[in-house]
């Protein structure tokens, strides 16, 4: 894991990585409220899609939805995170993971394929959240 530092408070790397943790984790156990827990009330998301979700409570439905179907078997396994610092409460993650287990949209499955997301993400108190996500497939 690569880590640049602009000055953050001890720990808030470490922080960070829980947060992505736990969101990861939350899809592998297709629990939509710990995987979209860490979004903030007024987040951006785009998926690789290139939807645009406005917002935990339609992130979380729409994800939902794609439980319940498609992605109701599948697992992702983290390749690389790395965190950079623009401002000690503000961080921008770059997460690369392996999804195994998508149906695909007509339910015939797909083969395993890598993406990578990148959050902004900034603290509040201790609690790091993400402001925007944007997420890629990349094979």
């Amino acid at each position: 894991m690569r880590v640049e530092m602009n000055t953050p408070p001890p720990g808030a790397a470490a922080l960070i990585q829980e947060v992505v943790a736990s969101f990861m984790e939350g899809w592998n156990r297709h629990d939509m409220a710990q995987h979209t827990a860490a979004f903030a009330e007024d987040a951006d998301f785009v998926d690789v899609a290139g939807l645009l979700m406005h917002g935990r409570r339609e992130i979380a439905d729409e994800q939902g939805k794609r439980h319940a179907g498609r992605f109701r078997e599948s697992v992702v396994k983290t390749l690389k995170t790395s965190t950079r610092f623009l401002r000690p409460d503000v961080a921008v993650v770059h997460h690369s993971w392996e999804m195994t287990g998508d149906a695909g949209p007509d339910g015939k499955g797909l083969p395993p394929r890598r993406g990578i997301f990148t959050f902004v993400m900034s603290c509040h108190g201790s609690r790091w959240t993400f402001d925007a996500v944007h997420n890629t497939n990349t094979a």
